[in-house]
């Protein structure tokens, strides 16, 4: 009986580890999927007005280029 009880914990200390170590790996690689897919926004005065009635999506935009900005280094 305690046979099954060592492999048991020895198979949850070796997932505890695992994910300890793949949680370590997620992190780093949003940054570099978000530079590596988006590009920055950039409108001209006339895009500016015609996009006044779309205010969420005109929002939207302009979090991704602050995302990038702070991210990436893309210039203002």
């Amino acid at each position: 009986m305690q046979r099954g009880y060592g492999m048991t914990l020895k198979s949850l200390m070796m997932t505890g580890c695992l994910t300890l170590l793949v949680a370590g790996c997620v992190q780093t690689t949003e940054g570099v999927l978000f530079c590596d897919v988006e590009q920055p926004r950039l409108f001209t005065q006339a895009e500016l007005t015609a996009r006044k009635g779309f205010r969420r999506n005109l929002e939207a935009d302009l979090v991704t280029n602050q995302t990038g900005e702070k991210h990436c280094g893309w210039k203002p």
